[in-house]
């Protein structure tokens, strides 16, 4: 086992890109103050599906926003022993694992941080709001959202642990090049992820009035899929989506967020949170 203790470092500049690669190294967050670990169980079942294994980077970090700390909580003292337990029950599955443990509590941007020296290509993460019922995502994992360079997994507890229909979200009807790239990529992952996993591909667009009916041919050419997976429906995105998704039984539905300059504040209550807190069922994959 390797372990490696850090601190806070500096963060890089944003670059969009378009390429698509499979994941070969996937940081995965643990929270050590909980007793189960669903993002980290659906990345070892999805790596057993897989010919070539990926290499697992588990950061270690109480998520101060989700756990109560203080003193007479139990939880947030885990024994190394526990610890070591539980990177045993990884490598037992054959897959390569190194640990570090964080304890700044600015932890999202520890994990951005690592994420970019390790060099990952997926992030993977707990959504605990899902599993509690609570209403909104923690700031800390918005700011962690919109400012990742790379896809990042939302892995709901109540979620199937299956990837047999992919849903990719889109804006088809949107005329600026970051909103075009964004599209291209959130397509291409949908794709890929759906060729990984031997999965159905669908894609779903919102519209809200016949001003704004998105061009059907063009969106079927892009996706690179049969008509009959293509949704084209009236209403809010988060409404749509949430129906498509629940119709085709999605496992995963990958959206896109857009990394904004500001207040945290400025960020609420945006299209990919009313998105997140419609689909309750399923994991969410985030691109930006």
């Amino acid at each position: 086992m390797d372990t490696t203790v850090i601190d806070n470092a500096p963060m890089a500049s944003a670059v969009i890109n378009t390429a698509v690669k499979v994941s070969e190294v996937i940081l995965v967050a643990v929270d050590p103050s909980r007793n189960f670990h669903p993002a980290l169980e659906r990345v070892i079942v999805n790596a057993s599906l897989r010919n070539k294994k990926p290499r697992l980077h588990l950061f270690i970090a109480v998520d101060v926003n989700a756990s109560k700390i203080n003193p007479a909580n139990d939880n947030i003292y885990p024994s190394l022993a526990s610890l070591n337990k539980l990177v045993q029950s990884v490598e037992a599955q054959g897959l390569h694992c190194e640990t570090e443990l964080y304890w700044a509590e600015q932890w999202q941007q520890g994990m951005l941080d690592a994420a970019k020296r390790i060099k990952a290509d997926l992030i993977v993460m707990t959504d605990h709001s899902n599993v509690s019922r609570n209403i909104f995502l923690a700031d800390s994992k918005w700011q962690l959202l919109r400012q990742a360079k790379r896809p990042v997994m939302l892995v709901r507890g109540g979620a199937s642990g299956r990837r047999e229909s992919i849903l990719a979200a889109v804006n088809m009807q949107a005329t600026d090049e970051q909103h075009k790239i964004l599209n291209r990529r959130i397509l291409a992952v949908g794709k890929q992820m759906a060729k990984q996993y031997k999965a159905e591909f669908h894609v779903v667009n919102a519209y809200q009035d016949s001003m704004h009916y998105p061009d059907r041919g063009e969106l079927v050419r892009e996706a690179g899929v049969d008509t009959a997976n293509v949704h084209v429906k009236k209403g809010s995105p988060e409404s749509v989506i949430a129906e498509t998704a629940a119709a085709i039984a999605a496992d995963v539905v990958v959206i896109g967020t857009m990394a904004r300059k500001g207040v945290m504040d400025s960020i609420r209550g945006h299209t990919s949170e009313r998105v997140l807190n419609n689909l309750q069922f399923q994991d969410v994959l985030t691109i930006n």
